[in-house]
């Protein structure tokens, strides 16, 4: 994996994410109350966007490290049951 790559990819989401949220909350804060409005609607998505954001960040991570975990689990469980392919070898020279 990337990982400058991914953190570029994740800012741009983030950036993308807020200024939506700051577009949307402004414009209809300035459809209900003027310029007043669109600048309280503005403020409001830009505290949303910065406080549900990192939350959604580490849901993403959670993700790639859950799996990264249950490769590893299942790695660890053949290996424990099976033994290493080295001792593998030696159990059929053995046999042979």
């Amino acid at each position: 994996m990337n990982w400058r790559r991914f953190f570029l990819h994740l800012l741009r989401n983030f950036a993308l994410a807020t200024g939506g949220a700051v577009l949307l909350l402004g414009t209809i804060g300035y459809l209900v109350a003027g310029r007043e409005g669109m600048l309280n609607g503005a403020t409001w998505g830009l505290m949303a966007g910065m406080i549900s954001l990192p939350p959604m960040a580490i849901l993403i991570l959670t993700k790639y490290w859950s799996d990264f975990a249950g490769r590893y689990g299942a790695w660890y469980i053949k290996k424990e049951t099976y033994g290493e392919e080295k001792e593998q070898t030696e159990q059929r020279e053995k046999r042979d």
